[in-house]
């Protein structure tokens, strides 16, 4: 089988043969393996994924719109999406050795209210329900609490 990159950090994944939902070993999230019949998809959530993990937020944007354009009932790609907008990098914490979201942009509107990220919601199975709404949550608390400390 195939190796396979987390869609949050990065990280190589090595899915056993049949295996459609893997842990990444360093980030502790959860990734869809992907088969070959959703190759010309894969190959590019793949590359918005990596320029979203390079900080290339802009230009993974772009990728994950043509996404979009073609499959338009694409949760994760609506997912990339507002990671993208709110400018989210997973980086490790040095203490927990956790991969922690950090935001690069600071948007007044609640990622919570993101049209993107309801479109998320709406397309998404239950299993990624759970991640994006974990994430999104932890992400919104970090977006209030930056807030509230620009307003001091």
């Amino acid at each position: 089988m195939s190796e396979f990159k987390c869609k949050y950090c990065g990280n190589q994944l090595h899915p056993e043969e049949g295996q459609t939902i893997i842990t990444c070993s360093r980030c502790d999230e959860t990734t869809r393996i992907i088969t070959a019949d959703q190759g010309k998809r894969q190959r590019l959530l793949s590359e918005a994924a990596d320029l979203r993990i390079s900080c290339l937020f802009d230009r993974a944007m772009q990728r994950y719109e043509n996404v979009i354009d073609e499959f338009p009932k694409d949760a994760e790609a609506y997912w990339g999406y507002v990671l993208c907008i709110y400018g989210v990098e997973f980086q490790n914490d040095s203490r927990t050795g956790k991969c922690l979201p950090t935001l690069h942009r600071i948007s007044s509107r609640s990622i919570l209210q993101d049209p993107y990220y309801q479109k998320a919601i709406e397309y998404a199975n239950p299993i990624d329900v759970v991640d994006y709404k974990r994430i999104a949550a932890e992400l919104e608390r970090i977006r209030c609490r930056f807030i509230e400390l620009s307003h001091k």
